[in-house]
């Protein structure tokens, strides 16, 4: 028998698949996630410090935000990945 809890799971997993599956243009449903993310440079220029006033050092002091950001991301999966194999 399962739990409410499993039952819960299910049911939200199989309405999701209903949603996306009614949906014809995938791209736009998930648009306004891609642009308000880390992998906006948008985001990353709202988070800058406030005495960076040049908007072409703001662009480039966010470029450096996002690689600075990917880079953080990609050894903390290599991390998680060595934790692994040593497991």
């Amino acid at each position: 028998m399962s739990t409410p809890q499993e039952r819960r799971t299910r049911a939200a997993r199989l309405a999701a698949h209903v949603s996306w599956a009614k949906t014809p243009h995938r791209a736009e449903r998930t648009a306004a996630a891609r642009r308000s993310g880390p992998s906006s440079l948008d985001w990353h220029m709202a988070r800058l410090p406030e005495d960076i006033t040049d908007p072409e050092q703001r662009i480039k002091a966010a470029q450096a935000a996002r690689k600075a950001y990917y880079q953080r991301l990609s050894q903390a999966g290599n991390a998680a990945q060595a934790a692994d194999r040593a497991a």
